[in-house]
């Protein structure tokens, strides 16, 4: 099946909102990662849109690139394809991860954590956990799904959406009410 000029391959996950399809560019002959939303409502639609202003805002080795936002019967999200494992898959395949391996990890989790919240304004990713870390072949981390992460904003306005992932959010944010629980299982 055919986006525009972005050949779908495979789907590479799924989530509480939406998909993410292996594609390639016909054009520039490189693999893509194509994040479309389940329902084609205005709000999905519109999470998907903010998704990409926000992204690409962003710039960080650990961070995917976005490369184009296209409409094809829907809104497609198109980044940078990250090869590699989740880290939740990783850790099921392989047991135990070394301390010395968690310790590289750890730094760099705190790396790109450090750089989003020095953001003007911060960024608050609020959706960590090992399905939104790749492992990639050479050993270092990836983040991905920036559909809740969100500019902290001072004047107490919120335009953010609240959402977590069961198991891996705060206490506290999970008995607020108006937040949004993923359930990915």
């Amino acid at each position: 099946m055919n986006i525009g000029k972005y050949k779908l391959i495979k789907a590479l996950g799924r989530g509480g909102e939406g998909c993410v399809y292996l594609a390639e560019d016909s054009v520039l002959h490189r693999l893509v990662a194509m994040k479309r939303v389940w329902n084609g409502s205005r709000e999905a639609e519109e999470k998907l849109k903010k998704e990409a202003e926000f992204l690409q805002r962003l710039q960080h080795p650990m961070l995917p690139v976005v490369y184009d936002l296209l409409w094809d019967e829907a809104w497609y999200l198109v980044m940078e394809y990250i090869e590699g494992i989740s880290l939740h898959n990783y850790i099921k395949r392989s047991g135990m991860v070394s301390e010395k391996q968690a310790g590289k990890w750890a730094e760099q989790l705190l790396s790109i954590l450090q750089y989003l919240h020095t953001r003007k304004p911060p960024v608050i990713y609020q959706d960590l956990k090992p399905d939104n870390i790749i492992v990639c072949p050479n050993g270092n981390l990836r983040m991905v799904d920036f559909g809740a992460a969100y500019y902290r904003n001072y004047s107490g306005n919120r335009e953010r959406r609240d959402a977590f992932s069961v198991g891996y959010a705060a206490p506290e944010q999970m008995k607020r009410e108006g937040y949004t629980a993923y359930a990915d299982e």
